[in-house]
């Protein structure tokens, strides 16, 4: 059962500063999530405002330092003491002496000393705490039920002894009797002021997105991480609704009515998947040695000074090597569905607020194991040339500038394996099929790099000598600036495997089915295996359509999508492999096969409905916008095509969309004739027209100024 006992920082009543009020508010309710709502209130009131005191908070100020304690425990009740200390800023808003702040007299606290919160859990607790008299008359006729002991009654509630100080505003008044309070007349000195609850919430969400963790891994002497990957998302909330009791503008009572605890989760598609790095040898350079290195120079008088020139030709070879094995191994559970719920908690329990949603499904014969190991090991001779020249005083060691020319060529040679089910499904049949590679690719890569020294300020400047075809382009490489222009040319590409390594083969993404409604009209995406890192950037897929032809398409390693339009209906196999890429590696890849079932056309096809708009006005020099749209009554899918007919020529954008955007002329009075022609998968059209004209703004008016008028 959740207790509704609370406590209330003495910064959380009144018109504090916002800062203090806001950074007290929020940790106040964060702590009531997470525990607040217990017995335990005079320890959870410290963990709540620590973080204020410490200044730590979101508004955290480090000046107000309030302090608390336990002064009294008993039955259905508990005494909590906190002491604000003098010039604090919350004083200071209150305007102590010194503080000309004009400050709301209702506002003012009573005093500046030790203040005490009542917490209140039966009605019980009443009798024996220091309230008003009219204070427990309130409460007992609030709470009070006939026949019910009132140990039994739990009131849950907390008050402050400010309400003590509210019959000093008005100390002979004496409160006529409310409804249903006939004969029970308050204490003198009670305040008359008007009573007040106001309903109100705090609430926290908590987004599941999808994530990813990683830990060390250390197993017989191999160092490396193991990282898990969770792909589901949804959303968490808690929100609490409690009832704020105000009198003479102060708060002095809180009453917890209900928490709303909500979720829902979408798993569609999960997969739970471990991987790490079973041992990776950073690059190093293992051998080294000058070929060359030459030096000469001159010197001369520039007045009194002796400037000594040096240039020097340094040149070397090296070879480095590098190596890595990573491996993964995961489970593959394609959860499908939704889960969601929403329950309210009260003080007798937590109820459902709404059935839960439970769509979640999944099938046994679906859950697979993947795992996979892939090791590359790369061994690089590079050759350095270095040209540089460097001005001394009087010596040469002596530098007070240098410029340098340097440029590298290197033959990286890789020998990349893999073997496992990790790099996806190709077929489309809901499984990950095994493959395997072991190749041997061997590249030249050339970069230029100038830099310069001037009095301690260094320059490096990449350089771009634009090379050609067969040398290609490579992105820099992270932390080395000097890299940003490195281009690479294919020197060997050799495929151990005798059939052909089968990671090469591409994935191919598209339904199994073509619906008839699209007119045997289907969009098919090509990509390379996620496994597969090697390749240049751009790849030639070829597709081969049976009776109806080969394919040969240029796209990108991530994914290219083509349209093709079957001639008949019936069950076709469509092939595809992966032909080549940009830097001429000739991959011939092993072929994947999709099973298509093209169902036959509809019998007839009626005419699409376009439909451009009303004709309209547009300011000049402005972004206006043609809304058009088709409808078909077969329910065929729809492309759109704008064009303009006539009128000052300007530039359309998203021509191909329902809605068109241009800048409209200068030119007030320019008509502007635009057609629209909506096309359906059958191959048939309609078209029309929408005008614009254009007009000229209206000035703005000037903004009334009332301190401008002369008396």
């Amino acid at each position: 059962m959740l207790s509704r006992s609370m406590t209330l920082p003495r910064f959380a009543w009144g018109k504090e500063t916002g800062r203090i009020r806001r950074a007290a508010r929020a940790h106040v309710v964060a702590a009531l999530l997470a525990g607040l709502l217990t017995s335990s209130a005079s320890a959870q009131f410290e963990e709540a405002a620590d973080s204020v005191r410490t200044g730590s908070g979101a508004h955290g100020n480090p000046r107000f330092r309030p302090t608390g304690r336990v002064l009294e425990t008993g039955d259905g009740y508990q005494i909590l003491e906190s002491n604000v200390p003098s010039g604090s800023s919350i004083l200071r808003a209150f305007g102590v002496p010194g503080d000309t702040a004009a400050v709301d007299p209702g506002d003012l606290p009573p005093t500046t000393g030790p203040h005490r919160t009542f917490v209140l859990t039966t009605l019980a607790g009443v009798d024996h705490v220091p309230l008003p008299e009219a204070v427990k008359v309130d409460l007992v006729a609030e709470y009070g039920r006939v026949g019910v002991p009132s140990a039994e009654v739990q009131i849950n509630t907390l008050l402050i002894d400010e309400v003590a100080a509210a019959a000093a505003y008005s100390p002979d008044a004496v409160e006529p009797p409310e409804p249903g309070t006939a004969g029970r007349v308050r204490p003198q000195g009670w305040n008359p002021c008007k009573k007040k609850h106001i309903a109100k919430s705090q609430g926290v969400s908590y987004s599941l997105t999808p994530s990813s963790s990683s830990l060390p891994l250390n197993v017989a002497g191999f160092n490396g991480t193991l990282s898990s990957t969770w792909s589901s998302s949804g959303q968490v909330s808690a929100t609490l609704h409690y009832i704020q009791k105000k009198r003479c503008g102060i708060t002095y009572g809180i009453e917890f009515d209900r928490v709303v605890i909500a979720g829902e989760l979408d798993l569609n598609g999960s997969d739970l998947t471990y991987s790490g790095t079973v041992f990776s040898v950073p690059e190093r350079t293992i051998a080294e040695a000058t070929l060359l290195n030459v030096e000469q120079g001159f010197s001369f008088w520039a007045g009194p000074f002796l400037i000594v020139i040096s240039a020097g030709l340094d040149t070397r070879v090296g070879l480095n090597l590098s190596a890595a094995m990573s491996a993964s191994v995961g489970l593959r559970t394609p959860v499908t569905g939704r889960y969601s719920f929403s329950y309210v908690c009260r003080e007798s329990g937590c109820v459902a607020e709404r059935p839960a949603e439970n769509t979640l499904a999944m099938a046994p014969q679906d859950v697979q194991l993947i795992a996979g190991v892939s090791a590359v090991a790369k061994l690089e001779p590079w050759l350095n040339i270095t040209a540089d020249v460097s001005a001394g005083l009087y010596t040469s060691a002596l530098r007070f500038a240098k410029a340098a020319v340097t440029g590298r060529l290197g033959v990286p040679a890789s020998l990349w394996g893999y073997y496992g089910n990790t790099c996806g499904d190709a077929d489309g049949d809901g499984l990950n099929e095994t493959v395997s590679a072991a190749i041997l690719d061997v590249n030249a890569d050339l970069y230029a790099f100038a830099s310069a020294k001037v009095l301690g300020k260094e320059w490096l400047s990449p350089l771009d000598f634009g090379a050609s075809a067969p040398w290609e382009l490579l992105p820099e490489t992270p932390g080395r600036r000097e890299t940003k222009y490195t281009y690479r040319r294919h020197l060997l590409w050799r495929d151990f495997v005798d059939s052909g390594s089968t990671a090469l083969s591409p994935l191919v993404i598209a339904s199994a089915t073509v619906p008839a409604r699209n007119y045997q009209q289907a969009s098919y995406t090509l990509r390379t295996r996620p496994c597969v890192s090697h390749l240049a950037k751009k790849v030639h897929y070829a597709v081969d359509w049976g009776s109806e032809g080969l394919q040969t398409i240029e796209g990108v390693p991530a994914g290219t999508t083509l349209a093709h339009t079957w001639s008949s209906p019936g069950l076709k196999t469509l092939n595809a492999y992966l032909d080549r890429d940009s830097l001429g590696r000739e991959l011939r890849s092993p072929i994947t096969s999709r099973a298509i079932t093209v169902e036959a056309s509809p019998g007839t096809n009626s005419p699409p409905v376009a439909n451009a708009g009303h004709d309209y006005s547009v300011y000049t020099n402005i972004t206006a916008v043609v809304r058009g749209s088709g409808s078909d009554p077969d329910e065929n899918p729809l492309s759109y095509a704008w064009r303009q007919l006539s009128g000052p020529t300007v530039a359309l954008q998203n021509a191909n969309t329902a809605h068109a955007s241009f800048v409209s002329p200068a030119t007030v009075g320019s008509q502007l004739v635009f057609e629209l022609q909506v096309t359906d998968a059958g191959g048939l059209s309609a078209v029309d027209q929408v005008m614009v004209t254009t007009i000229r703004k209206p000035p703005r008016e000037p903004r009334p100024c009332p301190r401008c008028q002369l008396p």
